[in-house]
């Protein structure tokens, strides 16, 4: 009864921890808010604020970013690496809260680390003694000093780029991929992204290797020959992991700025100057008129191609009714030419629908005893008769085209041969007919009688 007891709080207790981590891990993962964006859409002066932290892996990475972005009007590098030595070594919380001093005093959009060259070593832990590289419990102190290091910089509202570890000479490759899989958790956890370096940097078996392709996919050496630092070749390629991700996140930055309501006033109006509305100063003649239902005048901008308003829509930017008339003229049944439009044949009394209309498509005439023709005209017939004189219009517009379009141009062979006079036949029908009136002449008929 008792070891039921037992695994029953046991379970209890884990199942307990489960839910907190689940309750603070996305709570600390969606902290910083920036709008749908990992990077901020509106930094100070349009300029982004980049710094690298970490150790000589980072120094190399510096001179590979500012390659990439040399010519990027958008992004600010500083030139020199805020140092993190070694989360591995001692005096690692000292190390902490200077690091936290020092991104306190340098405000940045976009922090970019790099550790753990130094850290293959043996951790002393809170007791003193020393916990052997590569242990269970060296694995959880080392998952511990990392979450706090990446903790630290949650009190700058920035993008925080994390690079793992590429593959290494000397060593265990295992341990490096174990810490990479450290720092891939912990940094989703925390909102930021993890950048993976290791599968760009392994050779054909997986392993270490010296040479690799380029960015252009030359094979050169990219690797030092103490089998940890890189090239200036191989720091472009780390750099350009990292690049990816960055040049990705400011174009949606970008793409974000002309969403509605997501920046203030103006920020919208340096970035939309022709969608603002703006209101008239008190003294302007248009603010002292008023409008109807006490509305105030709102004065529009420019349109984004720079000409004013069009006359031709109304103040909410609807188009105004089209009220332009269309005259169709036929011949009445005098013979005389009438002139008839469309709004005067919905207003007429006379011409009313169902009855009938006038002729020549619009039906015949209706006469009434003792007064002039009438006109009944139908509103459905004579938009059809419209249709229609518009058709003839276009076919008589084509045909005036026809022989200006024929000139120039060899007239077409004949589609048919034309059909061969028989003559015999013809020579015989006239003989028979003759006969026949011949006859009719001797005997007193009249032939044309019979026709």
């Amino acid at each position: 009864m008792k070891v039921h007891l037992k695994r029953i709080g046991f379970w209890t207790a884990s199942l307990l921890a489960l839910l907190m981590l689940a309750l603070v891990a996305p709570a600390s993962a969606g902290d910083d808010d920036r709008s749908g964006t990992f990077l901020t859409s509106f930094p100070d002066n349009d300029v982004y604020q980049v710094t690298v932290f970490g150790d000589a892996f980072a120094d190399g990475l510096l001179g590979g970013l500012i390659q990439a972005f040399n010519a990027d009007v958008r992004l600010n590098i500083q030139r020199q690496v805020s140092p993190i030595w070694s989360v591995a070594g001692s005096g690692f919380e000292a190390k902490v809260a200077a690091l936290e001093k020092a991104i306190g005093a340098q405000p940045f959009n976009i922090a970019i680390v790099m550790v753990g060259e130094n850290d293959r070593i043996s951790i002393r832990g809170a007791d003193g003694k020393r916990i052997a590289m590569g242990s269970d419990q060296w694995i959880a102190e080392y998952t511990r000093r990392i979450d706090r290091l990446m903790r630290a910089f949650k009190r700058q509202s920035t993008g925080v780029y994390w690079v793992g570890l590429p593959t290494l000479a000397r060593g265990d490759n295992e341990l490096v991929q174990r810490m990479n899989d450290v720092m891939r958790e912990r940094a989703y956890l925390n909102g930021y992204k993890y950048i993976d370096t290791f599968q760009g940097f392994s050779g054909d078996n997986g392993g270490y290797s010296a040479y690799g392709p380029d960015l252009e996919g030359a094979i050169r050496l990219l690797r030092l020959r103490d089998g940890v630092n890189f090239t200036d070749v191989g720091n472009r390629k780390l750099a350009h992991f990292v690049e990816k991700d960055l040049r990705s996140d400011l174009m949606q930055a970008k793409a974000n700025r002309n969403i509605p309501l997501l920046g203030a006033e103006p920020e919208q109006a340096k970035i939309n100057p022709g969608n603002t509305v703006k209101t008239p100063a008190p003294s302007s003649p248009v603010a002292s008129g008023k409008q109807e239902g006490g509305k105030a005048p709102v004065v529009r901008g420019l349109s984004l191609d720079g000409t004013p308003p069009s006359s031709t829509s109304t103040a909410s930017g609807d188009q105004k009714s089209d009220n332009g008339k269309i005259v169709l003229k036929v011949a009445g049944s005098n013979g005389r030419e009438e002139t008839h439009d469309r709004n005067s044949a919905a207003r007429n009394p006379g011409i009313r629908r169902g009855a009938d209309g006038p002729p020549r498509g619009l039906g015949p005439a209706r006469r009434s005893s003792g007064r002039s023709d009438s006109r009944r005209i139908d509103v459905d017939e004579f938009d059809h008769a419209i249709g229609r004189q518009r058709s003839r219009q276009a076919f008589a517009d084509a045909g005036a085209l026809l022989p200006a379009a024929r000139q120039g141009r060899a007239p077409a062979a004949e589609a048919r041969p034309r059909r061969r006079r028989d003559v015999a036949a013809e020579k015989q029908h006239y003989e028979r007919g003759k006969a026949r009136r011949a006859a009719a002449r001797l005997s007193g008929h009249d032939v044309r009688a019979d026709r």
